[in-house]
Order: structure tokens, then sequence, then C-alpha cells
């Protein structure tokens, strides 16, 4: 059995190998294949129609053109859409040669002759595309050389040992068209079913075939996007699998290789035009089905590490793709956009401070999380730089800390929360995980915060070292409780910590000669531990000096290291400090005192390195408060081993200024020296011990106030409260036995030196400092002084004005010489020979202007620093051309001299040169000329606040003040201010009464009291300022320019004010705003006056009769006085208002007219006039036109004229209106009728009314109105109507009648009025009456007939009817 199988086996080579001989004979482009590697076990038929018509060397030629075509289009990255199959793809299925050679064959012929069908129509339509998988089994029998290449085959001997060892080659499925090569390769041979056909088909949106299977990817890729955190720029899908020869799908039973090989430029359509393509990532995701082909899982081979090899342009366009799957289905190539879920992130400090972040980094509140995984680690230097490092608004630097969540309204304090390594994006959501656990939590119902600490950054200083102040640095050696060393010099001050308290009289009370202290222990001069010290600079606060003129320096607020590379940024030698605005300290150890900043100048700090203690404690020990801006700031640590052994020593000389006190920015303040530290501190002054806080001991403090001369130190034990002990400065020197010269102290020179408990004001002096850190433990420092100091070799002219405040403001020019000793060129100076110095630098280092002759100017409050002289050099100052009318004394250092001679009187005062005595520099660094300003020269300038005439206000108003200052700009004046109003007490008597104005609020002071009111703001306002009152500033030297400008007012309210100017010169006045110049000799008066913001409507009030003529022939004829009533009320109404918004009375006296104001900028036409009738309290009904109103007994109809034209008077705009009253008048119409209702003419009647009101009319006998006449024009009230004549054969009326006009009785309402007020009452003013008379008839006679007889009873009845009916009726 086993021979016949091999056999068989041997048959099926043999005859294979027949077959191909055959082939290679009979087929030319077959002999291709002869040139593939052994490994390859699939042939196939001719996939182009020019490889079916060629030979295999044009075939293979033309295969190596389209290749470099390919390539060719692929540089150019000109994108051309790949499609893989037409609008109607075709699945090919190719079977797997048949065992038979005759039937492999025929298969041949029918697949070229299919081939050539399909090449044809190919040609034609381009709608088909051919698979090739072809399959073929290879014979064992190799030479040599090919199973050198393939040495994992068995040899024939080896096979033919076991029937079941037939080696199986790897197969290859190969697909090719115009755009794309595919080749799908077993990883292992057999893992593909014999029987296997590859099947290809594009899905493409566009192709009405695949269109549901192109939706439902796209659906299946956009899911996996949304959870994931990326967006899909655009896709390729390719359905990819084996079916057997059912058509079912079949799976490999392994890993299966395929390869994508583009010959043209591929990508999506909407890429195509994108400049942004090249930002893309390209990957393949497969759409893995399960047994029902629905997809359960979209997996990204880059991600499960399938993707063996992808190729790209730099635009992103694919070129070739290597993967490796073990199913099939439908495969895309994507090209993939970072997306974003962005949360808020609170950027706060170590503390929990928000940050404010500047401009460029405000967006940093929005995080952009681009990846599923956001770890804080990840925050580097190179990754989310942006928060690793960033700038607040005012340039400070931060470096992130960590990250924090808390609960949402729960604030972070810098103690609290939660820290957090990493954020997770999935479905959209945002999650954290914590540094103690793997959960993760959401993120939404938290707050997140990044907390950033500052990165060291330096503060500006002050270069004190140019302004005469010398500051030298000593690192010493030493022990704790012993001594302090300088190379061979050792010293042992005593003063051991003990307690923590001062240690006093270490020193002797005066310097060596020296210059340095003695120590009393041992008598040895401290000169020995300053031997070599280094000259240093800027370790004041800029910042401090230039706001508050004091030389500054606190550990407790800035850390400084003394940089010893320095070489001096001032061009000295100097080395110099670097001053942080963080803070440091030398130990972790749970102190107070390493609970706050240190000095430790020899020791460096560093980002990043901090203490685990926090910013605790003050400088004197006590714990911060809550509200304390910098309580719980961190702490460097200082670099290496921390340096407690060094020594300080600062020098200056300075001026005792008038009175103690020194001027900055306008104020004065005492000149002060402060101190805070440890250990060891002592000031000397002229040589002799001012300040003494010796020894080892906790941060304690002493204070020299200069304009008092108390000297003063606090002082405790370790942990307790400190207590104050004080002297004086007068007290040390005389103590010590000196004075500040040198000579010994003598009590009848006492006055030459002090000045009370202090210097003499103007007198020079010299001030040093020495300090040790000596403790070996926490050190200290906080120096503070504002004296001014004078370098070496200097002398200063200063110039001053007396009797004024506002020399700041005084833009006046003093001009100055100054003459020194000529030197002699040794050393020594010519003792009567002086010249000009022409060369001076002002207090802000700009160099002083000469003129030719050497004469320099000055302004008040100005000062020139001449350097270079020697302090044995002598000098003095002159002052030229002084106005003696300006100015009425002269002083140099508080010495009057006076301007003019004896013998000249007041009108002949000239101007005078002032010149100084001659002095060394050393005995006066300092010349001040102080200019009293005479009455003339001193003057005020006064506000008045007013209203219009006939306005009153309640409201206040506000100003802001402008003088010039000594560089001749206007500048907001800063300073105190009078306040007053002057009240009329009637007969001439007149009182003015001064106020106190806090926050607004006026206190009067008592008749007769004169006080600042107050000072205006730092922007010269000055506010709550009512009218009639007056505010004045006083003491403004004439020349100087103000300007006045009311502000805050409410346009709305008020129009711009009409101010007056007078007492001054230059005067201009626009808007809101007057300026003038200050003359000598006047005060200066700005009123300022201020008008309501409104509109006018004038109402004219018209009286009219309505009786048709007055004499003149014209119908309603102004009405008469007597029938006017007393008085109206006329009412502005707002639109369609119930109630008017004003009311006002008008009559005779105001000339029947008013004018309402309407506040604001109205429109005129929302507003009407209306008569009113008041009824009751604020409640008034309104006489709209044509209607009526009664008015005392009169009733008159109201009409109204409302002009739409306006008018503008003195800037306010106006509307007239006019109310029209027309006096109504009644009737009485008489209708005579006889008893046939025939009307009668001839009757005569005789109306009699009020007023002796009396007419005589008579009924017309003929025409339209026979029998009726009308008595018209009459005013209300009783008539009484008399027959006076009858008609001819008539009987007269018996009686008169009597009928009142104005009636409120009767029938017909349209006979009357109804009048507004009273409504329910209807007035009848016209009156209509029939008068019937009976007519003369003869007594029939005695005897008479019977006709007769009836004839007279008829009458009867009729007279008796006719009576009780006119007993019944009353005809009106």
């Amino acid at each position: 059995m086993k021979n016949v199988k091999r056999n068989q086996g041997q048959w099926k080579r043999l005859t294979a190998i027949l077959i191909v001989a055959v082939m290679l004979f009979t087929t030319p482009h077959i002999v291709g294949f002869a040139s593939m590697s052994s490994e390859e076990a699939v042939t196939t038929s001719a996939a182009k129609t020019d490889m079916a018509e060629q030979g295999e060397e044009q075939n293979t030629g033309d295969e190596s053109v389209q290749t470099e075509e390919a390539g060719a289009q692929e540089a150019s990255d000109q994108p051309t859409e790949s499609r893989l199959t037409s609008d109607t793809p075709k699945k090919e299925e190719v079977q797997p040669e048949s065992d038979n050679a005759e039937e492999k064959a025929a298969e041949k012929t029918t697949e070229k002759q299919t081939e050539e069908t399909s090449t044809k129509e190919d040609a034609e339509t381009g709608n088909e595309r051919n698979i090739e998988a072809a399959q073929e089994q290879v014979t064992e029998e190799k030479s040599s050389s090919e199973e050198e290449t393939l040495p994992e085959e068995e040899s024939a001997e080896e096979a033919d040992t076991s029937e079941e060892s037939d080696i199986k080659e790897k197969k290859i499925f190969r697909y090719e068209n115009d755009d794309v090569k595919v080749e799908v390769k077993e990883s292992e041979a057999g893992v593909i079913a014999d029987s296997a056909k590859l099947q290809i088909v594009p899905i493409e949106q566009d192709n009405e075939e695949t269109q549901k299977q192109y939706a439902e990817v796209k659906k299946q890729l956009l899911e996996k996007a949304q959870n994931e955190i990326y967006d899909i720029a655009g896709f390729l899908a390719y359905d990819i699998s084996f079916v057997d020869e059912n058509g079912n799908k079949i799976e490999p039973d392994g890993k299966v290789q395929v390869s994508m090989e583009y010959k043209k430029i591929t990508m999506p359509e909407e890429l195509k035009d994108r400049k942004d393509s090249k930002d893309t990532d390209v990957t393949v995701m497969h759409l893995e089905e399960d047994t029902s082909g629905k997809v359960k899982d979209v997996v990204d081979f880059s991600e499960s590490k399938q993707l063996k090899d992808i190729t790209t342009t730099a635009k992103k366009v694919v070129k070739k793709v290597d993967f490796e799957t073990e199913s099939f289905s439908t495969f895309t190539i994507i090209w993939k956009q970072n997306g974003q879920i962005k949360t808020t992130v609170n950027i706060v400090d170590d503390r929990g401070t928000a940050i404010e972040l500047s401009e460029t980094n405000a967006i940093l509140s929005n995080l952009e999380i681009d990846a599923k995984y956001f770890y804080i680690s990840n925050i580097t230097a190179t990754t989310y730089s942006q928060y690793y490092k960033l700038t607040d608004s005012e340039q400070q630097s931060y470096q992130l800390m960590k990250a924090v969540v808390t609960d949402s309204g729960t604030s972070y304090d810098g103690t609290n929360g939660t820290d957090i390594i990493s954020l997770e994006v999935e479905n959209r959501t945002t999650y954290y995980r914590t540094k103690s656990g793997q959960n993760r939590e959401e993120l939404q119902n938290k707050t997140l915060y990044f907390v950033y600490t500052e990165m060291l950054s330096t503060v500006e200083t002050v270069d004190s070292a140019s302004k005469g102040i010398k500051i030298k640095m000593i690192d010493l050696e030493g022990e704790a409780n012993k001594y302090l060393k300088n190379g061979d010099n050792s010293i042992n001050l005593d003063g051991n910590y003990g307690n923590g308290t001062i240690k006093n009289n270490l020193l002797e009370r005066r310097l060596g000669t020296d210059g340095y202290p003695i120590a009393k222990n041992g008598a040895k001069s401290l000169s020995g531990l300053f031997s070599g010290a280094t000259e240093t600079n800027h370790l004041f606060i800029k910042s401090i000096y230039a706001n508050t003129g004091y030389y500054e320096y606190s550990s407790f607020e800035n850390y400084a290291y003394l940089d010893t590379s320095s070489s001096g940024s001032t061009g000295s030698n100097a080395k110099e400090f670097k001053v942080y605005k963080q803070i440091g300290t030398p130990k972790n150890e749970d102190l107070y005192y390493y609970k706050r900043g240190n000095f430790m100048p020899y020791n460096s700090i560093i980002d990043g390195r901090f203490s685990t203690n926090k910013n605790l404690y003050d400088e004197d020990g006590k714990a911060l408060t809550d509200t304390a801006p910098r309580k719980g700031e961190k702490l460097y640590l200082v670099n290496e081993t921390p340096n407690y052994y060094f020594g300080m020593e600062v020098s200056a000389n300075f001026v005792q200024q008038k009175n103690g006190q020194v001027t900055q920015n306008g104020k004065k303040e005492p000149m002060v020296y402060e101190f805070n530290g440890d250990d060891d501190m002592w000031v000397f002054i002229d040589g002799t011990l001012v300040l003494d806080i010796g020894g080892i001991h906790d941060a304690h403090s002493g204070k020299i106030n200069f304009a008092t001369g108390v000297v003063s130190w606090k002082d405790c034990v370790t942990g307790g409260t400190p207590a104050e002990s004080t002297t004086t400065i007068k007290e040390l020197f005389k103590e010590a036995g000196y004075f500040p010269d040198g000579t010994a102290w003598n009590d009848n020179k006492v006055s030459d030196y002090f000045k009370g408990d202090t210097f003499k004001d103007y007198s020079s002096h010299t001030m040093r400092m020495f300090y040790f850190e000596r403790g070996a433990g926490a050190s200290n420092l906080h120096m503070k002084f504002n004296l001014p100091v004078v370098p070496d070799g200097s002398i200063e002219v200063k110039k001053e004005l007396s009797n004024t405040d506002k020399e700041k403001y005084a833009n006046v020019l003093f001009k100055f010489k100054v003459y020194a000793q000529k030197s002699k060129g040794d050393g020594t100076f010519e003792e009567n020979t002086y010249e000009v110095l022409k060369a001076a630098k002002m207090a802000d280092g700009t160099a002083v202007t000469f003129d030719d002759h050497g004469a320099f100017y000055l302004k008040p409050g100005q000062k020139a620093t001449f350097s270079g002289l020697k302090d044995h050099q002598k000098y003095y100052v002159e002052e030229i051309g002084v106005k003696s009318e300006e100015y009425d004394d002269i002083k140099i250092n508080e010495v009057s001299y006076t301007e003019y001679t004896e013998s000249e009187n007041e009108e002949g005062k000239k101007v005078k040169d002032i010149r100084t005595s001659k002095e060394v520099a050393e005995n006066r660094r300092l010349v001040v000329f102080t200019n009293n300003c005479s009455a003339a020269n001193k003057r005020e300038l006064r506000i008045t606040k007013a209203m219009k005439e006939g306005q009153i206000t309640d409201d206040k108003f506000s100003f802001k003040i402008y003088l010039t200052s000594t560089e001749g700009q206007l500048v907001p004046y800063v300073g105190p201010y009078y306040l007053y109003c002057v009240n009329d007490r009637g007969e001439d008597k007149k009182e003015t009464i001064y106020y106190k104005n806090e926050n607004g609020t006026l206190t009067a002071l008592e008749s007769g009291e004169v006080e600042v009111a107050g000072d205006t703001n730092s922007s010269g306002e000055i506010t709550g300022i009512p009218v009639g009152y007056t505010i004045s500033i006083t003491q403004i030297l004439s020349g100087t320019e103000f300007k006045v400008e009311e502000i805050n007012l409410n346009n709305q309210e008020y129009k711009v004010p009409t101010i007056t100017v007078s007492g001054c010169k230059d005067v201009v006045t626009s808007n809101n705003i007057a300026t003038g110049t200050i003359e000598l000799g006047n005060d200066a008066s700005v009123l300022v006056t201020n008008h309501k913001n409104y509109k006018v409507i004038k109402v004219e009030k018209q009286w009219k009769d309505s009786r048709k003529s007055d004499g003149t022939g014209e119908g309603n004829p102004d009405l008469e006085d007597d029938l006017k009533p007393q008085s109206t009320f006329l009412g502005l109404y707002y639109r369609d208002a119930v109630q008017p918004e004003q009311v006002k009375e008008v009559d005779a006296t105001k000339q029947w007219a008013c004018e309402f104001e309407i506040p604001g900028n109205p429109n005129l036409s929302d507003y009407k006039v209306r008569e009113v009738v008041k009824n009751g309290e604020n409640n008034y009904n309104p006489v709209n036109s044509e209607e009526y109103i009664k008015l005392g007994n009169y009733i008159y109809q109201v009409t109204y004229s409302d002009s739409e034209k306006t008018e503008t008077t003195e800037g306010v705009e106006e509307k007239t209106v006019s109310v029209v009253n027309t006096l109504q008048r009644g009737s009485i119409e008489i209708t005579k009728n006889n008893a046939n209702k025939e009307k009668l003419g001839g009757a005569e009647f005789k109306i009699t009314g009020p007023d002796n009101y009396e007419e005589t009319v008579t009924t017309p006998s003929e025409g339209e109105n026979k029998g009726v006449i009308t008595i018209s024009d009459l005013l209300p009230g009783e008539y009484v109507i008399t027959e006076t004549k009858a008609p001819a054969n008539y009987n007269l009326l018996a009686n008169p009648i009597t009928v009142v006009v104005g009636t409120t009785e009767g029938e017909s309402a349209s006979s009357g009025f109804t009048v507004v007020g009273d409504s329910n009452t209807h007035y009848y003013y016209d009156l209509k009456m029939e008068i019937t008379n009976n007519k003369l008839f003869d007594m029939p006679a005695a005897g008479g007939g019977f006709r007769a007889t009836i004839f007279g009873v008829g009458i009867m009845i009729i007279a008796g009817g006719w009576y009780i009916i006119r007993r019944r009726r009353r005809i009106i």
C-alpha cells in the first residue's frame, strides 16, 4: 500500500513536470514564472491585456516601467482617488489547479479564453478586475542550487521514506490592478484551505451596491473614535475574505500576511485638498465579525501590533501597507486626527491662591486632553510645556508641583484635596486616578486644580553705593558661644545665647582710633574681623525706596544671596546681592525661627528645593494671622551646609534735616533707623554707640528716631512678649562724654550740637552699623532707614520755601552758583582762591545744566549734589537775584539773611545776591536756602458751587483740581483744602462757617473756628460738595497754573455748567473745565454754576366768551375778568398716564400761565398738558379737548393748541401749549302759539335776569321764524319772562314765567352740558318754551238760538280740558 501511494505520488509529480514542460514550450509568456522563488506556490493567469498578448520579456519590462511611473507619481504627491473596483464591483474566484495534466491543460485553455474575454471587456468598460489565485503543487525534485535556497525542504530520499512526509509550500494569493497590488500569504503552510478562493471588494460610498456597507463601516469607526479621543479625517475600506467552492466564507487556521502596495498616490477624496493632511496619523483597523457576521470589535492594528509596516509620504499619501491577521472581513486604512476633550482646570499656587495669568496664558484654564490617558508626570519641559512652567500677569514664573481634586464647592487651600496621578477619557467622560489606588472616579462632581510653586525670581534693588552707602561683608569661622575668627584674628565677644535676650555693654561706647568697635572682653578692636571684607551692593529693595524713600531689606520678606562671582553692575568691584522674591530657611527642624525667612547670604537657593517648613511666624516670633498674605508660603531650603558665621558693616554720611524730617512724595516723615534680627547689631553715630543690640539672641528690634531723638529697643526671653526700653541720642552722647565732632562734653555748648534730644538741624553726621551672625542657629536681618545720605567728598545744595505747603507745585526757578577752593595739586588748597564748580547731579541722577558763567537753577524741593571735593576743602554757595516783593526773608540752614540794607525803604527794594559762609565739606555737607514767601506771593484758589437762580437741589458735587508741578506740567493736586459756607444773618451781617469733610459727611465747626476740611485723594479729587459751599486751597505761589474740573456730573440731570473765573490771568473755560494762572497779590475765584438738564413746556391760558358778538362783529371775544374764576389747575401728563407728573395752579396774578420743567433729556412730544379737576388728595381728572369744566358758577369748554415746534432759549428746549377756556352761555327760545298751535307774531316779552339783565323781544309776525323768538348769550341764573303785549285779539299771560338757565332738572340731555368731575349731573343751558294765548270773542245775545248755546258749552268744555292739561304739563 505504501508503495502504491509512493508510486501515485511519483506519477503526480511526473505528470506535473510534463505539464510544465509543455506550457513552457507552447506558451511563451509563461516563461516569466521561472524567475519566481521556490517558496512561491501560486501561478497566475495574465491579469492585464498586454500580459496576455506579449511575451514574458516584454511583460517584465512593462512591469518595470509601470513601477517607475508609479514612483514618479508618488514623488509628485498629487493625490488621485484609489478605486479597486468599478461602480459595480465583481467578485472573481479562481479554483486551485487539477492534478490531471489534461484537465489542467483544459483549464489553462479555458482560463486563457476567459481571460482574453475579460481583458477585452476591461479594455472597453474598465469595470471588472481579476483576482489571481491559481494554485500549483511543485515537485520535490530539485537541483542542488534549489536546495540551498530552500534549506527547510526535505530531500527526495527522505520523502521516499514516508508517504505522509510530502512537503507543503506556503500559498500566496496576489491581486493587481492599475492602482494597487495586493498579496496575501500564509505564515505557515496549510493555514489556508486548498479549496479557498480570495475575494476582494472595495467598499465605496458612491457605489450603490456598497453604500449601505460603507455607512455601517463609517458608523463603527466613528463610535470607536468617539470612545477614544481622535477624529477621523478619512478612510478607505476593503472587504477581503476567503470563500469555499460553495461561496461560503472560510477563515484561515493561523496567521496570514497581507501586503498592499499602491501604484498611484492614494488617499481619501476628502483629504486631497486639505493642507493639514500632513498632521494626520495613518493606521489600519479591522472590523472583526462574530459567527453571525456582525461586527464584534474594531481593532486598531497599530495598537495590537498587527500592523507591520506602513509607508507614507510627508503629506500622508499611502504607498504601502503590511499587516498580519488571523481572520478576514472588512479592513480599513484610516487617517486619524487628534481630538480633544476640554476640562476646566484651576491654576493656583501652593497656598490655593488663584494665579492671575497673563493674557497669553489665560487659555490654560481649559485643559485640552488629546489622548485616552493623560499622566500628570508627562507634563514636562517638552510635553505639555505650557503647563510645566507659566508666567502670571506680573511676570512671576511658576512651576507645576502637582494636580489635586476637591469636592465641588470646596476650594483648595494648600492643605486639602486629593493628589491625582492621571486623567482618563472614555466615552467622552473624564476620570481621574489617585496615588493611593487604582480605582478611577468621574471628574464630573469634582474641581480640578493644578498647583504651582513660584520659581525663583529676583527683585530690583537700589544702587546704594552710588548714593553713599557702603556695605561690607566678611565670611568668618567660628564656634557657637565661643569665638569668631578671620584668619589669624580671633575674638571672643561673650554674650552667649542664654535665655535669648539682648546682651548690652559688650563693646566700648566709642569707636577706636581705627574706626572700629572695641570689645570689652580682651579690649580688642573688631577691625581684625573685618580685615579683607568684601564691598557689596544692591541689597535694598528698589520699589520700597521709590515709594517711601526707605533703604530697606528684610530676610522675612526676601532671601538674599551674596554672589561672590559678580563683578558689580555699577562698574565698581563691589559684589552684588541677589535678592529674591521668595524666602528661605537653613533647616527643616520644627522650631519657630526656622518657619520664617532667614538671612543666609553665603548659602544659595535653587528652584524646587523646599523645606518641609512653611512661613508661619513673623519677625517678633508671633504666629502669622490667617489674613497675613504670606502665611503658609513655601520656604526654600538653603544649599549645602548652612553658614552661620559672618559679619556686615554699613556706613554712610547723612545730614540732620530740619526738625529731623525728610520729605517723600510731598509728605514729611521723621528720619529713622530701624533694625530687627540676630545676633549682634550695633549702631554708632559720629563714633558714639547709640543702638546696642549685642550678644547671641533671638531676633530683637531697635529704632533710632532722629526727629524726636528717642532711641528704643525691644527685648524678651525666648518665647516671651517683647518689652520696650528707651533713651535719647543726647543722653547717650552725654554718657559717652563727647559731642558729635569728637570734642569733650560741655553742658554750656549743648545747644551748638543738639536741638532738644536730637541733633541740631542741618548738622552733618556719620553712621556706622556692625552686625554679626555667630549663634550657629537661625539668622535674621531686617534693616530700614531713610537717612538723607551724602557720599564722601560731596556737598548738596537744596532749595526750599517756607510758610507754604505748595512748594512741589511751584514752577519757579532760583539761580545759584557754587564756589570751591582751588587745588594746588598736592592735596592742599589755595586759601583765598575759589573757582566755580560746573559739575553736579540732580537727585534722580540727571546732570545739572550750567550756563556760561557757571550758574544753575533749582526749583523748590530740588537738590543738586556736587562730588569730587575733599572733606577738608572749603566752599560757599550763592543765590542770585532774589526778589524782595516775592520773598521777604531768606534763611541758609535756618540762619536768616536780610535781602536789603537798612537804609532802603520798602518801595526801593532791590534784588541782591545771598552768599553762605565758607566752610569745609565734612562740616557742612548740605546747604539749604529757604525763602519765605511774602504775603503778596502766597495766594488762594477758591471754588464755589452754585445753581441757576430759581433752581434748587440737594445733590452734592465733585471736583478735580490740578496745579503745575515743578516740571511745569499740570498734575493732580494732592494735599489739604478748606471748605466753608457764607450764611446771611440779615442786616448786612454774614457769617462764614467752616466744615470738616469726612468721607462725604460734612460737620460744621464752631463759629470762628478754622480747620482743614480734609485732603484730596491721590487723583486730586474732592467729593461731597453741596450748593453754596466754597473750596479753598491756600498758600499757592504766584505764577502757578491751575485747572478746575467738575467731575461725575449726572449728564441726564444737569447741563454743562457755566464757569466764571476772576482774580487771575490766562483764563480759559471750556465745558466743565476752567484754567488760569495765579497772579501776585490776587486770589483766584472759580464760580461753577450748574443748570438742571431739563426741557420746558410753557402753558398759556386764554379765556374766551361764547357770545356771538362783543360789538366788534367778531365771535368769541376775550372774556371779561369778572367772568373768570379765581384760579384753575393744569397738569402735565406723560403719554397715557392716569395721573399727572406735575400740577400747577394758575390765576390772574400769574397771568394765567405757567412752565413745566421736565428733568433729563425727554422727548417733549411724549408729554401733554390738561386742565384738571382735583378729586381728592393727589387725584386729578383731566379735561380733554372740547370737554367741559365748571369753575365757580360758570361752565367753560376747554380746547388745546399743542405746537409741534420747539425753540431753544439759553440752551433749554421749549414748547408752548395754549389752553383755551370758553365761557358757556345759555338761551331761551319762546314759541308763541294759539289754541290751534298756530304761531303768533307780535307778542312782546320782557326778560329780566342776573346782574340787572333786562331785554324786551317781540315774536316775528311773518317769515320762517314767525311766532318764535330766541334770547341768546345768557349767563347761567334765574330769568323772569313777562308778556307785556299780546298778539292782536289775544289775551296776555296772566302771570310771569320764571326759568333757570343752568338748571340740573329737565329731560333733554341735548340742551346742556356734562362737566368733568361731575359726570352724574347734567346742566341745561338752552331752554325752550311754548306760550299759547287765548283769542278774545263776544258773549252771545239773550234768547239766542240753540246753536249758540251748543257752541258756548263746547267752548267751556275745551277751556276746562285745556286748563287740566296745563296744570299737568309744563312746557319748556
